[in-house]
């Protein structure tokens, strides 16, 4: 916008000096009686100071005009830089760059903390400027209006940039917020991978004692995932308040992975935790048939030992001794055996997938107890008069010698 040009000199004032110029050069050179000792007349010289008191005031009006002129051209210029500034602070304060990494958002909220400190500083001269402005305006400057024109757009100006670089904090702050959200989903996902590894082995242990240890592990780990829950929680309700306000698609879709991960983690270990527990029974219950093979082997040697004894008496004592062998082995053998029977039945209904081994471990212990079973009754028999009819004439030919050595004599 180009000044308003100022008023044009008066043309008679001009004129009237042109001439009087001339006319004082003429009574210069005209020298005459009337004169003074410079050559002019006494009149005359009355009539020229007459007329410069005449140019005081015009002179005056041209000085007031120029130093308008002066403040509306540095006001001007002053206005045009202050523009200048502002717009260069705007484009960085609306710049779209919110950082694509925790680091990086931090990075630019110093930078834009740096540009409000400059515009707290920079703000005395910007009002410095308003202020000259509306005092132009109000002393009724001859370019009042376009005074007041700059002075509403500086304004505006100003106001918008102070503006734009409080949203763009806001959304700076909100860009933090998601990004440390997205850092936290992110160590999360490190975590479950770390948690997934301990579920990831299939063995479940070939003793009885490293079916408990993974038990205890799973059960460490089942128990951290379940905590876990509530910071997944809490993570998800963040990402929906930052959907809400500017809607981070990288945020939710980096939840949706973490809460899979999560949620199939914890079915991993609750399905785990059956096969391990059916694991330690099987180990439990070849435990227990391991200790009641050793038990009726026992049972069984003690069945098929040899020894009848030597004399009337052994021969009692052992026999004695076998009934009552045979009586326990009738009553707790059988209840042993029948109490594996039952444990067998229940693991196997239980855990159909170890049904081999629980069916080899019965067929094992049938076989023992059939052995002891066999062998007790050939004993009974081979015990009983009828079966040793040797046996039977040796302890009445031991009668007959003790009837010999009383009597003196046999019968």
């Amino acid at each position: 916008m180009h000044p308003p040009h100022p008023p044009p000199p008066c043309p008679q004032l001009v004129s009237s000096g042109h001439r009087e110029g001339h006319r004082g050069g003429e009574l210069q050179v005209k020298v005459g009686p009337n004169t003074d000792n410079h050559g002019h007349h006494l009149p005359w010289r009355a009539s020229h100071f007459c007329r410069f008191e005449s140019l005081q005031e015009p002179l005056w009006e041209r000085r007031a005009a120029l130093e308008a002129w002066s403040l509306l051209l540095q006001f001007f210029r002053d206005a045009d830089e202050e523009m200048v500034w502002v717009q260069e602070k705007l484009s960085l304060a609306t710049a779209q760059d919110y950082g694509q990494s925790l680091s990086a958002v931090w990075h630019l909220q110093k930078q834009h903390q740096n540009l409000e400190r400059e515009m707290r500083s920079h703000e005395a001269l910007t009002w410095a400027v308003v202020g000259t402005g509306h005092k132009l305006v109000q002393a009724g400057h001859f370019a009042a209006c376009d005074v007041a024109a700059r002075v509403q757009q500086l304004e505006d100006a100003t106001g918008c940039l102070r503006a734009e670089a409080a949203q763009r904090w806001q959304r700076l702050q909100q860009a933090q917020g998601a990004q440390q959200v997205l850092t936290e989903l992110l160590e999360a996902a490190s975590w479950l991978e770390e948690q997934g590894c301990v579920l990831d082995t299939e063995d479940m242990g070939r003793r009885a004692e490293d079916t408990q240890a993974f038990l205890r592990r799973l059960e460490a780990t089942r128990r951290k995932l379940q905590g876990f829950s509530t910071y997944i929680n809490r993570l998800w309700q963040t990402a929906a308040l930052l959907e809400s306000r500017q809607n981070p698609e990288r945020v939710l879709a980096q939840m949706q992975v973490v809460r899979e991960a999560h949620a199939g983690l914890l079915q991993r270990a609750e399905d785990r935790g059956p096969g391990l527990r059916e694991q330690l029974q099987l180990h439990q219950l070849e435990w227990e048939a391991l200790l009641l093979s050793s038990w009726l082997a026992s049972k069984v040697a003690t069945a098929e030992s040899q020894d009848y004894g030597q004399d009337l008496e052994a021969a009692k004592v052992l026999e004695e001794k076998f009934d009552a062998f045979r009586k326990e082995v009738q009553s707790l053998g059988q209840a042993k055996v029948q109490a594996l029977k039952e444990l067998a039945d229940s693991l196997e209904r239980a855990a159909p997938r170890g049904a081999p081994r629980i069916q080899a471990q019965q067929s094992r212990i049938e076989a023992a107890w059939e052995r002891l079973d066999r062998a007790i009754k050939t004993r009974t028999q081979a015990g009983s008069p009828k079966a040793r009819p040797g046996a039977a004439e040796g302890r009445r030919q031991v009668g007959c010698v003790s009837l010999c050595v009383a009597g003196g004599g046999c019968l």
